[in-house]
């Protein structure tokens, strides 16, 4: 019974089973089935008249009946599914359909329509950034208005102080007109700022290398080396400075 055991691969206690139809232990009517065919194999016997004789012994059909009922099931099956396959094809292929005349109608529709004046547009989004721009430039405060000319030796004289700054370079300054700060920020190469006074005009520069001053009208010069921050006033009394 070892030997049968290995050979078939069917576990002693179903070999004992078989041999003495006591078929209530094993796991299922189609397992037996599938045990007497290699037992009676491994025995050198007919196995498909032992199954015919258990399954009539257990009432139960033929193989070959149920090979047929399964057939059937799966040929209706298949039916089925075929159907319900064309259906969503062709369901799909409405769905296609629909959207390619739908974009293909969009677009004869935006060809057919006029063309549309766009100026008006281009104004009133101009009009947009200026707003925008005003309202959203940093608070500086104004530089003191200029005063009125008066005579005087040379180019033209002002009452009080006017600074004119050139630069060559990036710089950051900030400007005091009259003890309070008007300007703090950076200046690029080529921008000329002015300033004016009543009495004084303080500045303090990063880079006085790169920064040329006038004091109404007389030129100063540039205001030291390279890269050397300065502190200056010029008063409006001696157009000196400290």
């Amino acid at each position: 019974m070892e030997v049968a055991e290995q050979q078939t691969k069917i576990r002693k206690k179903y070999l004992i089973a078989l041999e003495e139809e006591n078929f209530d232990i094993m796991p299922g009517k189609v397992y037996v089935r599938g045990f007497l065919r290699n037992y009676a194999r491994f025995l050198g016997i007919n196995g498909e008249d032992l199954v015919d004789q258990y399954s009539e012994h257990a009432g139960l059909p033929q193989e070959s009946e149920d090979l047929e009922d399964l057939a059937s099931q799966t040929a209706v099956s298949q039916k089925v599914f075929g159907r319900r396959r064309y259906a969503w094809v062709a369901l799909l292929g409405v769905i296609v359909v629909a959207g390619l005349v739908a974009f293909f109608s969009g677009i004869i529709g935006n060809a057919n329509e006029p063309e549309k004046d766009i100026s008006q547009g281009v104004k009133d989004k101009s009009e947009l950034n200026k707003t925008y721009d005003n309202e959203h430039k940093p608070d500086q405060k104004p530089s003191a208005p200029e005063n009125k000319n008066k005579a005087g030796k040379g180019s033209a004289q002002f009452e009080g102080i006017k600074l004119v700054l050139s630069f060559n370079g990036r710089c950051w300054m900030q400007i005091n007109v009259d003890q309070e700060v008007v300007f703090e920020g950076f200046a690029n190469a080529g921008d000329k700022k002015v300033f004016a006074g009543e009495s004084s005009i303080s500045i303090h520069v990063g880079d006085a290398g790169v920064v040329k001053a006038n004091v109404n009208g007389v030129a100063k010069g540039v205001l030291g080396a390279k890269g050397q921050p300065l502190k200056k006033t010029f008063r409006a009394d001696n157009e000196g400075d400290s």
